[in-house]
């Protein structure tokens, strides 16, 4: 079979298998099942959103995507954070509200009516996975670091390739596998660790917010 001939909804998963590949060469190793501990839910995260992403782009079922869209932050966060719970529920909330606005944006560039739609979600990603490696660092997670620059590094080859071969687009397996993925590392160094800078997350989610604002 020739790359020509490949159907354009499997380079939906290029940015997922980034991401599948950025968490091996991270940590040297599959995570075990059943998981245990956040960094290994992650992992887990990722490859359900994935395959429920492939499943919404295959279908076409708009309404299941945007259902997913809005359940994948909150399941993510209560996930990742069952055990502060209890002790700290508002802290879930926030979470799963950040996640979701982010998401939401990258959805909204996605579904924009104009011939970048298809990139710029990407490049969005790729920018903020960069922005979050330092915060990560500061926020003592150095693997959280190696695992968001592999993954920023791995779409701007995407773009690269798609610069030559435009056959990329931003789909709902990219949003909910390697998006979202990025989401619940996120989520686990502001819920686990508990180091992280709060005003410099804020910042980085401003990138989300105001280019969907500017569509408005």
């Amino acid at each position: 079979m020739r790359w020509g001939r490949v159907d354009r909804r499997w380079y939906d998963l290029l940015i997922p298998l980034g991401f599948f590949l950025s968490y091996w060469l991270t940590y040297n190793r599959l995570p075990s099942f059943p998981p245990v501990g956040a960094v290994n839910k992650v992992f887990y995260l990722a490859a359900v959103g994935s395959i429920l992403g492939v499943a919404t782009e295959w279908t076409g079922s708009r309404r299941l995507g945007q259902l997913l869209l809005a359940a994948m932050p909150v399941a993510s966060a209560a996930y990742i954070g069952d055990t502060i719970a209890l002790a700290q529920p508002l802290d879930l909330v926030v979470a799963a509200l950040a996640g979701a606005a982010a998401l939401y944006a990258l959805h909204r560039e996605a579904d924009y009516p104009d011939e970048g739609s298809g990139l710029r979600p990407a490049i969005m990603l790729a920018v903020a996975s960069a922005g979050f490696a330092p915060i990560a660092f500061m926020g003592a997670s150095s693997s959280s670091l190696q695992l968001s620059l592999g993954v920023a590094f791995g779409i701007a080859g995407i773009v690269v390739g798609h610069l030559s071969r435009p056959n990329y687009r931003f789909g709902w397996a990219s949003l909910l596998g390697g998006a979202a993925g990025m989401m619940a590392v996120a989520q686990t160094v502001a819920l686990i660790t508990r180091k992280i800078d709060l005003l410099a997350l804020a910042v980085l989610l401003l990138l989300f917010l105001v280019s969907s604002a500017c569509r408005v």
